[in-house]
C-alpha cells in the first residue's frame, strides 16, 4: 500500500554484521534487515524518495558517521517538511554499559548502540571508539523534532547486558549483544557526546510530560536479548507486507496484537495507540480499543482484563455492529462471546470497542432549582441519578455567577483534597447529563483497585486497610525537587522524600517554577511493570505519565520519572490562578504488575471541558505479586507563598 505520494519519507537505516574490533562478534542478519526496510520504504512511500533514504552498512557505520548522519541528513535537512515521515532504523549490537558518572539510572546501567569501529582506536583521537548511549540519541531525535514530529524509531538490537560467548557458532553471535569489555565499558565518553547533551530542550518539551519519540518498534525488552535475524524479518515479511497488500491500515495496538514474541523476547511497541503506522493520522476511537486473537479451541480472547477495568458481563463492540460479551476474565485478559451466536469468522486483529459498565461509579447528583429540568427528577442511567436531598448526594452542580457550571464532589475520596471545580456554561448548559457520565468515569478509573470496586466510597484510612499490604510493602515512592546538573537532572541537595505518610505539601513562593521528579524503587524479589497516569479532578481527565510504555523495575533497583537518563521531562505544579486561589490539588495512580500489561493507555480520560482551575497532583501506586494488584494513595498539594 503506497501512501500519498506528497508525503515523503526521510531515513536513516543502519546494518551491521561486520564489526572492526575482535572484542565484537560478528552478525548474520543486520545487513540484509537493513536491505528489507530499504524496499519497504521504497514500497509504501515510492520510489522516488529513494534519494531521501541514506543507508550504512558494516564498515561505512562508524560512529563519526553515524552522529554525522544525523546532522547532515536529519537535523539539518531542509528537505524535510512537518507533514513528512522521519525513520530511523538499526540493527547491529546493543549494550548495556555504565553510565558517565554524573548520569543518574536506576540500576548504573544505560543503554546504548554499537557503531562497527566500536573498540578499536579512532585514528584522528587515538581514543578507544565507544557505543553511542542513548542519551546521544535522544537529544539528536529531539533536534529533529523541532521540524519533523512524526519520528517513527525501529531498533532490532539487544538492550540488555551479560555474556552470550558461550552460545556463540563459528564465532557468530546468536543474539544482537556483546560481552561487557573493561577496554570498551570504562573509556569515557568522548566531547562531542558532552556537545550534544548540552543541546538545549525544544521548547515543545519544556512544559510536557511527554517523551520525545512518537513511534517506537524495539526488538525487546531492556533487559532482553534480540535474536539475530526475527524481529524485522517479522514485523515486515509476516505483518506489514501482507496487511498492506489487503489494504489494512496499521496502528501500533495492532502490532502488540499480531507481532508474536519469543521465549525471552518480547517486541516493544510505543507511541499512540491509535495512530497509524508513518503517518500523523490516528483511528478516531471514542471508547477503549482493543485487538482480538483468535485461540486454537476456538474461543476469542482481548488482552484486555480486570487491571483494565474488564469483568465478566462487560460488552465489546465489533465494527459490524454485533457484540461480544466477557465470559471468563483475569487481571490481564478476558475470552469473549457473541450475544447472538453467530458463527461468522473473526480474523485476528479486529478492533472491538470496550463499554465496561459503570455501575460500581454512579453518582448521585443534585441539581440547583435553575438546572433541574437538565435531568428529570429521580431519573436513572448506568452512570448517574438524580436526587432531590442533597444530602443524599455525591455531586451538587449549580450555575455560578460568572457563567460557570459549579460542581461539588462530595464522595469521601474528594473531600478536603479536591472537592469543587467548576466549567465554563458554554460547553454544558445543554449537556448535564453528558458531564455527569464524564465524572461517573473518572470516579471508576480513579476507585479502581484489585479489592473493592467502591474505593471512593471509602476513607484513607479504610482504603489502606482494604488493600493487602504486602502488595506495595516492597515498593517505595518518592517525591523529589530536581535541579539539572551540567547536563542531567538530579535531586536537588539535600535529597529529601517530599511525600510525609503520602502527602505531599509544596510551597511555592510567587513567580517561582519549581521542576520535581519521582522514584519509584523496586525493593522486592520480582520484576515489577509499573504504569503512571495523573488523574485531574479539575476537569476529570486522566493522562498517561508513562516516560515508556512498560516501565521495568527488576528486584533492587529503581526507575525514576522526570529525571534520569530515561525519565522524560521534569514535572512542575503551577497554579493557574494563584492571586484567586489558595491551593491546588490531584492524583497521581501508578498501577503495577508483575508482568507488562498491553492497552494500559484505555486508562486515559479526555478533559470534559475548559476548566477554571489548573489543578494539582496527588499519586497512585499499584504493586503486583504473582496474579495480584493493588493500590497505593498519595495527595500533593500545591501552596503559592
Amino acid at each position: 500500500m503506497v501512501l500519498d505520494r506528497q508525503i515523503k519519507a526521510f531515513s536513516l537505516v543502519i546494518g551491521i554484521d561486520e564489526y572492526q574490533s575482535p572484542e565484537v562478534p560478528r552478525l548474520r542478519r543486520c545487513a540484509s534487515d537493513a536491505d528489507i526496510i530499504y524496499d519497504y520504504i521504497l514500497d509504501t512511500f515510492g520510489p522516488e524518495n529513494a534519494g531521501n533514504i541514506l543507508i550504512l552498512k558494516n564498515g561505512n557505520a562508524t560512529r563519526r558517521a553515524i552522529l554525522s548522519a544525523f546532522r547532515s541528513h536529519l537535523i539539518d535537512n531542509e528537505d524535510i517538511k512537518a507533514e513528512d515521515s522521519v525513520i530511523v532504523y538499526f540493527a547491529g549490537h546493543g549494550i548495556r554499559t555504565a553510565p558517565p558518572t554524573d548520569w543518574v539510572t536506576g540500576d548504573r546501567k544505560i543503554e546504548a548502540l554499537c557503531p562497527s569501529d566500536e573498540g578499536i582506536l579512532d585514528p584522528e583521537t587515538g581514543e578507544v571508539v565507544r557505543c553511542i548511549p542513548d542519551i546521544t540519541i535522544h537529544k539528536l531525535l529531539q533536534q529533529v523534532s523541532l521540524k519533523n514530529q512524526n519520528i517513527t524509531v525501529i531498533f532490532d538490537c539487544c538492550h540488555s547486558g551479560g555474556g552470550t560467548r558461550d552460545i556463540f557458532d563459528d564465532h557468530y553471535a546468536i543474539f544482537r549483544s556483546r560481552d561487557l569489555e573493561p577496554k570498551l565499558d570504562e573509556a569515557p565518553f568522548p566531547p562531542i557526546d558532552r556537545d550534544i547533551w548540552s543541546l538545549p530542550d525544544p521548547p515543545q518539551l519544556k512544559k510536557t510530560q511527554d517523551f520525545l519519540l512518537d513511534t517506537l518498534f524495539a526488538a525487546c525488552r531492556p533487559l532482553e536479548k534480540a535474536k539475530d535475524g526475527y524481529f524485522t524479518h517479522h514485523l515486515i515479511m509476516d505483518i506489514l507486507r501482507p496487511r498492506d497488500k489487503r489494504g489494512v491500515a496499521t496502528t501500533l495496538s495492532d502490532l502488540e496484537v499480531l507481532v508474536s514474541p519469543l521465549t525471552g523476547q518480547n517486541p516493544v511497541f510505543r507511541g499512540p495507540p491509535n495512530k497509524l503506522l508513518f503517518r500523523n493520522s490516528s483511528i478516531d476511537v471514542t471508547r477503549k480499543s482493543f485487538s482480538v486473537r483468535k485461540l486454537s479451541d476456538g474461543s476469542i480472547r482481548v488482552e484486555a482484563g480486570r487491571i483494565h477495568g474488564i469483568g465478566v458481563g462487560d460488552i465489546f463492540k465489533l465494527p459490524d455492529g454485533r457484540t461480544l460479551k466477557v465470559e471468563t476474565s483475569n487481571i490481564f485478559a478476558s475470552t469473549l462471546k457473541d450475544t447472538l451466536g453467530s458463527t461468522t469468522q473473526i480474523p485476528d486483529g479486529t478492533k472491538v470497542i470496550a463499554t465496561p459498565s459503570l455501575v460500581d461509579a454512579k453518582v448521585s447528583a443534585f441539581l440547583s432549582d435553575e438546572l433541574k429540568n437538565s435531568i428529570p427528577p429521580r431519573s436513572s442511567t448506568l452512570s448517574f441519578e438524580a436526587v432531590a436531598d442533597y444530602e443524599e448526594a455525591t455531586v451538587a452542580i449549580s450555575r455560578g455567577q460568572d457563567d460557570t457550571v459549579e460542581v461539588e464532589l462530595r464522595d469521601a475520596l474528594f473531600q478536603g483534597i479536591c472537592s469543587r471545580t467548576s466549567f465554563d456554561w458554554s460547553h454544558f448548559k445543554d449537556n448535564i447529563p453528558g458531564l455527569l457520565e464524564s465524572i461517573a468515569v473518572f470516579r471508576l478509573q480513579l476507585a479502581r483497585q484489585s479489592v473493592t470496586s467502591d474505593l471512593a466510597l471509602l476513607t484513607q484510612d479504610q482504603r489502606e486497610m482494604a488493600e493487602p499490604r504486602h502488595l506495595w510493602s516492597d515498593v517505595n515512592v518518592s517525591l523529589y525537587r530536581i535541579e539539572k546538573r551540567l547536563f542531567f537532572y538530579t535531586p536537588k541537595e539535600p535529597v529529601s522524600n517530599l511525600f510525609q505518610q503520602n502527602v505531599a505539601h509544596l510551597k511555592h513562593p510567587e513567580g517561582s517554577e519549581y521542576e520535581y521528579g519521582i522514584c519509584i524503587q523496586n525493593k522486592g524479589k520480582m520484576t515489577l511493570f509499573f504504569y503512571v497516569f495523573y488523574c485531574n479532578p479539575a476537569d476529570f481527565s486522566i493522562d498517561d505519565w508513562n516516560p515508556v510504555k512498560h516501565l521495568e523495575v527488576p528486584p533492587g533497583q529503581r526507575a525514576t520519572i522526570g529525571y534520569g537518563s530515561a525519565g522524560g521531562q521534569p514535572f512542575t505544579f503551577d497554579l493557574d490562578k494563584p492571586e484567586n486561589m489558595k491551593s491546588e490539588s490531584g492524583f497521581l495512580k501508578i498501577f503495577a504488575a508483575s508482568q507488562p500489561v498491553n492497552g494500559m493507555e484505555s486508562f486515559v480520560v479526555p478533559a470534559v471541558g475548559a476548566s477554571s482551575e489548573e489543578f494539582r497532583r496527588i499519586r497512585q501506586v499499584d504493586v503486583a505479586k504473582k496474579d495480584e494488584w493493588g493500590t497505593w494513595t498519595g495527595i500533593i498539594t500545591v501552596t503559592p507563598t
